[in-house]
């Protein structure tokens, strides 16, 4: 199945997901009272983004999370205000954060949609249920840690503690987004690469949102995900503005729908609501056109090149040319494919950083760098390796000669 590696399979997973995106960024578009036709904009927005649809056929965490948080909007916004729907709102939610927990940051954004409506009955028990029953599902994973012995750091056992230390204070920082040579700036100006219209576009939209009830949600989540990026200096994940898109395309789509709305309100005639629905669909054709030639190209370019041809070629020649029996060290990316091939001990085909951050490699292979036979190096390896430190890698390297190169991927054999 797919281009018959593990990662082209797994990716297939991936498309309900991003149907459902689609899907659910439409509906909560109706939500909004959007009409059909700006409601059908906001929904083709995430479909034909080129950023959309790199990131969105990833098998990223964030993809898979994306459609509960929008289910958890979908039920907050519903507008019989049912007590059930924002109790599962607050369940959907916990959902998203336990799939990537940097969804968190639109919880604000999700209870802004949920209070900033117009008062009714049972408003203080949606709000208890929202809050308190989400709670409880988050609490479902440190409550799992405390019963396997995992939730604080010990002896011979990881830790949730440990984990989310690293994850928020321990990962090298990305640099400020004001800095051109910093890998935020790179990271952004790629996302801008890609869709420019919609970053740019949805971010202005946002702001006009803020002057209307039904939409005064969407610049708080906008800024729960544009903030981390332009005023933080930590780590910032390539794939963090995958959950950004949905809303970005929700607030083109609003402010798309209020123009159509204000042009086309004086529209004559006892059948004046069908040309004001025929010229607004005009309108969003004609919004959806703008960037269609900047699309076209990226697309093209997506659609036609096989962006995992020069690591094929390094797992194909790893897999003729090295030997079995042979420590092997390699970037993840290309780990379970070799590691499947290859079909040696589980210490013999090893991800990078695990010769380094894993004590057991040392039980394993007591003379460290000594022992490795082969270093693999994919695009951004050396940055990992530099950025982490990976000592066992680069003594491995620097007793290493280039075997075979393809592209940015090269395999390294170690004169030891």
């Amino acid at each position: 199945m797919g281009d018959g590696t593990p990662e082209g399979a797994a990716r297939f997973a991936v498309v309900p997901f991003f149907v459902a995106t689609v899907v659910l960024t439409y509906l909560v578009a109706r939500r909004l009272e959007l009409t059909r036709p700006a409601a059908v904009l906001t929904g083709a927005l995430v479909l034909a983004s080129p950023l959309a649809f790199t990131l969105g056929r990833q098998v990223y965490l964030d993809n898979i999370g994306l459609p509960w948080l929008l289910l958890a909007f979908l039920l907050a916004l519903n507008r019989r205000k049912a007590l059930w729907h924002h109790v599962g709102a607050g369940i959907f939610f916990a959902l998203a954060v336990l799939s990537k927990e940097t969804f968190a940051v639109a919880g604000p954004a999700l209870l802004a949609a949920l209070l900033n409506q117009r008062a009714w009955s049972n408003r203080s028990f949606s709000v208890v249920g929202f809050v308190v029953v989400g709670g409880l599902v988050l609490a479902f994973y440190p409550l799992m840690a405390l019963l396997a012995w995992e939730l604080l750091p010990g002896p011979e056992h990881v830790s949730l503690y440990e984990a989310l230390v690293h994850q928020l204070v321990g990962r090298e920082g990305s640099g400020s987004v004001w800095d051109s040579g910093s890998a935020r700036a790179e990271l952004v100006r790629g996302w801008l690469h890609y869709d420019a219209v919609l970053l740019v576009g949805g971010l202005v939209a946002g702001l006009a949102c803020a002057t209307r009830r039904r939409t005064a949600w969407l610049p708080v989540a906008l800024a729960g995900f544009a903030l981390p990026v332009l005023v933080s200096e930590g780590y910032l994940p390539a794939m963090f503005v995958v959950g950004s898109l949905p809303f970005l395309a929700l607030a083109v789509g609003a402010v798309v729908d209020r123009i159509g709305a204000r042009m086309l309100s004086g529209q004559p005639g006892p059948g004046g609501a069908r040309p004001r629905a025929a010229g607004l669909a005009g309108l969003c054709v004609v919004v959806l056109a703008l960037p269609a030639a900047q699309w076209a190209e990226r697309h093209t370019d997506l659609l036609h090149r096989d962006a995992n041809a020069d690591r094929a070629a390094a797992v194909r020649w790893v897999a003729a040319q090295v030997p079995e029996e042979d420590t092997l060290l390699v970037p993840y990316a290309a780990w379970v494919e070799l590691a499947e091939r290859r079909r040696d001990g589980p210490w013999e085909t090893i991800a990078l950083e695990k010769a380094d951050l894993d004590p057991e490699f040392r039980e394993v292979h007591p003379r460290g760098w000594r022992e490795v036979e082969w270093v693999v190096l994919g695009p951004d390896s050396r940055r990992t390796v530099d950025r982490l430190e990976l000592s066992t890698v680069l003594q491995a390297l620097a007793h290493a000669e280039v075997a075979f190169t393809a592209g940015q991927w090269t395999v390294h054999r170690v004169q030891g």
